[in-house]
């Protein structure tokens, strides 16, 4: 979820926080609980990299990381910068609605050849025990349905970033609250939330 062309460049890396591990690019924010840093910034190349050895003990000082798995090590810079208050952005609302992940996802992936190229938004609601996505482009419109349990706050997000936000959850049973403002998906440690579009 870390920036991938951010002019903000501390926006490029994933922050490694005392309990937290954060990506954020100004519209999203996925934080999974863990950590044991002090809001040092891994550029998302290497946490990408660094996802792939799975039993590596990483540590990290005040402008380098270091992993090692067992006779291989790899060592860098971190990003020098300050990392935005994410804790801001993050809220807590109950969640209302339970559904599996994949679901949310296989729906936004049906709808998104309707999204607007530009703007891609996306309305989701629930009716008739079943979430709701629709979608309005330049060559028409259409609507997709998933099964769910519970209710939501109808909204309008960015249906790209909703997608992005279901895979990072793929597998997993999802619960979702909704505000005026932004949708918050929580499950096992993480939690991500998407912006509202108006």
């Amino acid at each position: 979820f870390a920036a991938n062309e951010e002019l903000k460049y501390y926006l490029r890396g994933v922050c490694v926080c005392e309990n937290h591990c954060v990506g954020l690019d100004g519209h999203q924010v996925l934080t999974v609980e863990g950590g044991g840093g002090d809001r040092q910034i891994i550029p998302r190349e290497v946490a990408a990299l660094l996802a792939t050895i799975p039993d590596a003990t990483i540590s990290l000082s005040e402008s380098m990381w270091h992993a090692q798995s067992g006779n291989v090590s790899a060592h860098g810079k971190i990003i020098d910068g300050s990392y935005p208050d994410w804790e801001r952005v993050v809220s807590h609302p109950p969640t209302t609605l339970t559904m599996k992940a994949d679901d949310l996802r296989s729906a936004a992936a049906a709808i998104s050849p309707v999204f607007s190229e530009k703007v891609r938004k996306l309305s989701i609601e629930v009716v008739d025990g079943q979430v709701k996505l629709s979608a309005q482009g330049e060559f028409g419109e259409g609507q997709a349905l998933a099964d769910c349990d519970g209710s939501l706050e109808p909204m309008r997000i960015n249906g790209k970033y909703l997608s992005d936000v279901c895979a990072a959850f793929s597998g997993r049973e999802i619960s979702i609250a909704a505000t005026t403002d932004r949708l918050t998906i929580l499950c096992e440690g993480r939690q991500a939330t998407i912006m509202g579009m108006r």
